[in-house]
């Protein structure tokens, strides 16, 4: 029974770091489109 639950803490902590490194892309990305954005509106 305790080894499943250490098992599930490491799940936990795995899904958490997948779902940190995707909220990271999507900084990234929203950053990428706030500076093209901003790009188009000078070039306009």
């Amino acid at each position: 029974m305790k080894s499943n639950k250490g098992l599930n803490e490491q799940d936990k902590l795995a899904k958490t770091t997948e779902i940190q490194a995707q909220l990271d892309d999507l900084d990234r990305l929203n950053n990428a489109l706030s500076a093209m954005s901003s790009v188009s509106k000078a070039v306009q």
